[in-house]
């Protein structure tokens, strides 16, 4: 995984000569810098890109998952097994996406609005 636009500490400048107060502060700026390489969720890290993922893999643009996949959620499967779960949109989607679609869910129904600004409920709830 690499972090995109990640934000490192500045090392400090060294001594003319080896000095342990330097050296101990240098090797807590390596700590922490290390620390946040090795969070699941680093703060500095503007955005996040993957090539492998738990359960599943990324290649060429398509994303294949072993497993159950969620959006918005992590539990509400419907106890099925190898299915994609959706949680209800936070906001429906008001204006009209620029060429394309959102695809969302509002009240358990399967919703889609396309470019035109046309709702269409897919399924119901």
């Amino acid at each position: 995984m690499a972090l995109e636009l990640f934000k490192f500490s500045p090392l400090p400048n060294p001594p003319a000569e080896y000095d342990p107060i330097f050296f101990r502060q240098f090797l807590r700026t390596l700590e922490i810098y290390f620390a946040q390489l090795d969070a699941l969720t680093p703060n500095q890290a503007k955005s996040y890109r993957a090539t492998e993922f738990f359960g599943g893999t990324f290649a060429g643009g398509s994303l294949a998952v072993t497993g159950n996949a969620g959006v918005g959620t992590s539990t509400q499967f419907g106890s099925g097994a190898g299915v994609l779960g959706m949680a209800n949109a936070t906001t429906v989607p008001t204006t009209n996406p620029t060429g394309g679609g959102v695809l969302y869910i509002q009240a358990g129904a399967l919703k889609y609005r396309g470019s035109s600004g046309t709702v269409t409920t897919i399924a119901p709830a």
